[in-house]
């Protein structure tokens, strides 16, 4: 199946041109008062659920990339099924999806990969706005001086903003995100949303380790809300880093980093402690990131942490596993037989 990003750019450039030559003479739909200056729009986006492109103006005073938009898609968007139709294609048939782009080259994707479809939308998408600002079509709007420009997939797997932020920005962005966008979402997709969140925090995408534990802290804060439901998702993440090393550096050399999966991995594995729910599944999935934590380590002098926290969770959730044990200077898991 064929998306042609050419096509839908013209569409939406054109689609933007109307709803800009409408705006004075009609109510807004969109966060804020309507007769107050525009002080962010928003091109939001969704391929999974459905496929449809969202412009939202917002004229809050003080308005905040906090998924606000997210309450007025239904009156602000234009379709494409096309998008919903190629990314199912992938799923349900292993048929690969072709991106034309508005260059005329072509892109193959050939399995399933939500970030990478996202991305490339994401990025069409910026290119549609910050040339319908280039070009002067926005400044015929009542604009405020700072109005932001962004863009955001319906379930946080792209995002770009006009305007950089201080850094404590993505704190500030998840914390939003947390009180204002998750809990409208069903439990499903709440947990889903935060999966996301963490494998892109993991993966180290706009991280700024001075702030990332916070912005970890904060999301386990908001899943322990939501039972034992988030525990098999938090281990099957885990189980998909467990195979890399959670430090950058090695013995001998003194710098020896954390890198920002590491946080996470160990979170998930407390979580699924500390939550004390067990099952076959559990089990095996705390079998499988013992032994992708071993191999990731094997060659390591000085090892992560990881093999021997997931074998003491599994000791506290299974009586019939030891203790494990690890080394004081180099903290090699001293007991990985008796867990495998």
């Amino acid at each position: 199946m064929n998306i042609n990003l050419f096509l839908d750019y013209r569409k939406i450039s054109k689609y933007i041109k109307e709803r800009v030559k409408e705006y004075p003479v009609y109510f807004n739909i969109g966060p804020g008062k309507d007769p107050d200056p525009i002080t962010q729009i928003t091109l939001g986006y969704d391929f999974i659920q459905e496929g449809w492109v969202a412009l939202i103006f917002d004229t809050r005073k003080n308005t905040e990339v906090d998924g606000e938009w997210q309450s007025y898609i239904s009156h602000n968007r234009i379709d494409f099924p096309f998008w919903r139709k190629g990314f199912d294609d992938i799923i349900e048939n292993k048929k690969p999806l072709t991106i034309t782009f508005a260059n005329h080259k072509n892109e193959i994707i050939k399995k399933q990969d939500e970030k990478l479809i996202a991305k490339v939308i994401g990025e069409m998408l910026c290119d549609v706005l910050t040339e319908s600002q280039n070009k002067g079509v926005l400044a015929k709007l009542p604009l405020n001086d700072n109005c932001l420009l962004c863009i955001e997939h319906h379930k946080g797997l792209f995002g770009w903003r006009s305007q950089e932020e201080d850094d404590g920005g993505e704190v500030l962005l998840l914390e939003q995100e947390i009180v204002n966008v998750i809990p409208k979402l069903k439990l499903d997709e709440q947990i889903e949303y935060l999966m996301i969140r963490l494998d892109q925090m993991a993966a180290g995408e706009n991280c700024n380790m001075n702030y990332h534990r916070l912005e970890v802290s904060a999301v386990f804060e908001y899943l322990e809300n939501l039972g034992s439901k988030p525990v098999i998702p938090l281990l099957k993440l885990c189980s998909k880093w467990a195979s890399r090393s959670e430090w950058k550096g090695d013995r001998p050399s003194r710098k020896i980093t954390e890198l920002p999966m590491n946080t996470i991995v160990h979170y998930a594995v407390w979580f699924a402690r500390d939550v004390n729910t067990y099952n076959g599944e559990i089990k095996n999935l705390l079998k499988a990131i013992i032994r992708k934590s071993l191999k990731a380590n094997q060659k390591r002098k000085f090892w992560g942490t990881l093999p021997y926290h997931a074998a003491e969770c599994l000791h506290s959730l299974d009586s019939s596993y030891p203790e494990p044990k690890k080394g004081e200077t180099d903290n090699k898991f001293k007991n990985p037989k008796e867990f495998l």
